[in-house]
C-alpha cells in the first residue's frame, strides 16, 4: 500500500493509534516526506558482504566458522555517499 503526503503526515503526527509510523530522526519534515514516501538518513556505519563472495554461501557457527571473514565495516565521512546493493530473489 501506498500512502499519500497527507497520510503520511497523519501517522507520523499521531503516534498513539495502532498505524502510526515513527521516523527519528526526521529533521524537516517539509523536505523529507514526499508524495509517497520518506526519505530517511541513515548513519555512517554500515557492515556489508565482502565485494569477492558468490551469491550464494554457508557457515556454520557450530563448526567454529565466523561470518565476520564475509563482511567488511565502513565507516564513511558525513556527506558521503553509500550505494546499497539490492538483488532479487
Amino acid at each position: 500500500m501506498t500512502l499519500s503526503k497527507n497520510k503520511l503526515n497523519e501517522r507520523l503526527n499521531n503516534t498513539n493509534t495502532a498505524e502510526a509510523i515513527i521516523v527519528t530522526p526526521i529533521l524537516d519534515k517539509t523536505t523529507q516526506v514526499g508524495s509517497c514516501g520518506i526519505d530517511v538518513r541513515l548513519g555512517k556505519q554500515f557492515i556489508v558482504f565482502n565485494e569477492n563472495i558468490q551469491d550464494v554461501f554457508s557457515f556454520d557457527i557450530e563448526k567454529g566458522e565466523n561470518i565476520n571473514v564475509y563482511q567488511d565495516e565502513i565507516v564513511l565521512a558525513i556527506g558521503n555517499p553509500i550505494i546499497i546493493r539490492a538483488t532479487a530473489l
